[in-house]
């Protein structure tokens, strides 16, 4: 096999690709990086001696994998170390292509394993970095994803980078307020001033297995669509409203534990109302129904409906409500198709109690009254990757829209009353924002 030349590099070369996984690899990256060791193996390097080496780590919590295969690049003596993320398809030279540019940090540019799907690469000025056609060689961003990295041994040495390099943490900027391994390791390297590159050539022969074959092709028929996210800031960046620190919040959650969850929230003295509504607590034998809790709690501050399980957390739920203002709707992270429930939304309680009694003529009803609304207002929002369209809900949450007659009743409403509805509740916001003036 002839193997691309690797240019000089001044020392005596051992690489070590670092393969976490929870246990199995796609066929597709364990035959890449079969070929990818051959190909290294096989090439040229006249500068001194060349090794290259597999180490894989099985365990579902990935910084800890990342750190035990740092561990055994050292242990090895590894002189540079390669992150291959084991869902990837990548080029036969993908060790030589990124050594070659001499840099301490070097990576492809991945993309998402979702549609619509966007790079991973990411700049502060720039938004998300895409590795369009156009684009060769390397390019410095702040953050990129560890699915294809190469890295300088060195960098680990380096006194003031210290543990953990990976790990996840809460990000106050974002809701849920997740930060993931990679970019929690990008971010000390930025710190420490060390310079973190992509190459944009390698970054579009590279995909993400999933369901399908996810490529930076897919990412930038899609860049549009982000690109007019990031131009709403309420949407991309949401702006938090300290007025919310004291929130009570409603949750109305389809579980049997109810007692666990009231527990839970006050112990975190948190000011709210958990119920069930198939287990009401002591005190509401009475209730049959969630739009019950509706007429009785018309004065909470917000409303986050939570689905099957509850599985967010209160912690989720607490940052969530932190960035809805009074009229806002704001839908959480990803799993935004609930067919129990609508949504998971967290509703400001000025538009709830203005549209509240809407939850009784049906879920299905509610939750595209509540977007509408919401879409004409302008107080729409989508907390982190939260960014589907309600109307693309469960086949089985439409057909037993129509069968109930929530379908036909919901465009008629949308015709008549939906426009005079929505003029009250403008009328209302005006009042609410209208600046304060002294009595004379």
């Amino acid at each position: 096999m002839a193997g691309k030349t690797v240019e000089d590099n001044n020392w005596d070369l051992k690489i070590a690709v670092l393969v976490p996984s929870t246990g199995t690899w796609n066929a597709n990256t364990a035959e890449c990086i079969a070929n990818m060791m051959a190909c290294f193996s096989d090439s040229k390097y006249e500068n001194g001696t060349k090794e290259i080496k597999l180490f894989g780590v099985q365990c579902s919590i990935i910084p800890d994998s990342r750190h035990r295969l740092v561990a055994m690049a050292y242990k090895w003596g590894a002189t540079h170390a390669l992150f291959i993320d084991s869902d990837m398809v990548f080029p036969f030279d993908t060790v030589q292509n990124l050594l070659n540019h001499n840099q301490a940090v070097v990576a492809a540019n991945c993309v998402r394993r979702r549609l619509p799907t966007y790079p991973t690469a990411f700049a502060k000025d720039k938004r998300y970095v895409y590795s369009t056609p156009d684009k060769h060689g390397l390019e410095e961003v702040d953050q990129v994803g560890c699915a294809v990295m190469m890295l300088d041994m060195r960098v680990f040495g380096l006194p003031e980078l210290e543990l953990p390099w990976f790990a996840f943490e809460p990000d106050p900027d974002k809701v849920p307020g997740v930060i993931g391994e990679d970019v929690f390791f990008c971010r000390k390297l930025k710190k420490l001033g060390v310079p973190i590159y992509i190459d944009h050539d390698l970054s579009r022969q590279v995909k993400h297995m999933g369901d399908m074959a996810y490529d930076m092709s897919m990412a930038t028929m899609s860049e549009g669509f982000y690109s007019k996210l990031e131009k709403d800031a309420e949407l991309h960046v949401m702006n938090l409203h300290p007025e919310n620190d004291g929130s009570s919040l409603i949750m109305i959650p389809e579980i049997k534990d109810v007692e666990t969850a009231r527990l839970t929230m006050q112990a975190a003295d948190w000011k709210g109302v958990c119920v069930n509504q198939d287990n009401p607590p002591d005190g509401w034998e009475n209730i049959e129904k969630a739009a019950d809790f509706l007429k009785l709690y018309t004065t909470q501050d917000h409303y986050l409906f939570i689905g099957e399980k509850f599985t967010p957390g209160l912690d989720w739920a607490k940052r969530l409500i932190k960035y809805c203002g009074q009229w806002d709707v704001t839908y959480g992270p990803d799993n935004i198709h609930n067919a129990t429930l609508p949504a998971q939304p967290c509703i400001g309680g000025k538009l709830m109690k203005a549209i509240g009694p809407l939850f009784a003529r049906g879920r299905w009803f509610f939750a595209h009254a509540l977007q509408d609304i919401a879409e004409e207002l302008g107080t729409l929002k989508y907390a982190l990757d939260g960014w589907g369209d309600l109307r693309e809900e469960k086949e089985n949450w439409e057909r037993i829209a129509s069968k109930s007659g929530q379908i036909a009743a919901y465009m008629e409403w949308k015709e008549t009353e939906f426009p005079v509805l929505l003029k009250k509740i403008q009328n209302q916001m005006s009042e609410y924002y209208a600046p304060q003036t002294e009595a004379a």
